[in-house]
């Protein structure tokens, strides 16, 4: 597979997925967070990694969620599945700062070491129900070193493309929670409930 056009979701909000890599060899950072949505960029990454012709670089940002637990899990995970060929975590350890911007100075941090050519992060559409107490921040997609395959989509398409990719495991060993607890309460809990909801309904109504 060099490429993925695929088409996702409920069937009331079907959106295309288009993916591929670039042609020539490149080191592909990815930053794994141990939730789904970086889970599935990872398998995908891998999937359209063929003959390793890249080498995938991941890296995750320590933060109080447990991405340093649930991070590894994934990409043990995903070594099981291809050939064991994906560096080790990068775990970047930031001060206690807002969400976004530990995402940006991670970004810098690993630019600086030059250890990527292109970064792909498996940022979506939060919708507003979800983001409660939370500044939703768009990524500057106009930067050409980074790339946002999912920016088009919500969660309800990620939990489709799990399904469709038959990666169902992915849902018991990654985490949404804001806090790590799998609290079943906050805003990351919500909207993974909320995914899985919109995809079942379809599921059990042909």
């Amino acid at each position: 597979m060099k490429e993925l056009r695929i088409e996702l979701g409920p069937s009331h909000d079907k959106r295309l997925l288009e993916f591929s890599l670039p042609d020539s060899p490149k080191r592909i950072g990815v930053l794994v967070s141990g939730g789904l949505d970086s889970a599935i960029l990872l398998y995908l990454i891998k999937s359209l990694n063929k003959n390793n012709v890249h080498k995938i670089v991941p890296f995750t940002i320590e933060r109080a969620e447990g991405s340093k637990i649930y991070a590894p899990k994934v990409l043990d995970y995903i070594n099981s599945i291809f050939i064991n060929d994906i560096s080790n975590f990068e775990i970047i350890k930031l001060p206690k700062i807002p969400p976004h911007i530990e995402v940006t100075l991670a970004i810098h941090l690993m630019r600086s070491k030059n250890l990527f050519d292109f970064l792909y992060i498996g940022v979506i559409q939060t919708r507003v129900e979800h983001s409660h107490g939370i500044t939703i921040i768009k990524p500057n997609t106009k930067i050409d070193y980074l790339y946002y395959p999912f920016i088009e989509l919500e969660k309800s398409h990620i939990v489709d493309l799990i399904y469709k990719m038959k990666q169902e495991y992915l849902f018991d060993i990654t985490t949404s929670c804001d806090t790590g607890e799998n609290c079943g309460t906050c805003n990351g809990c919500n909207e993974r409930a909320w995914g899985i909801d919109q995809i079942k309904n379809d599921l059990q109504n042909p």
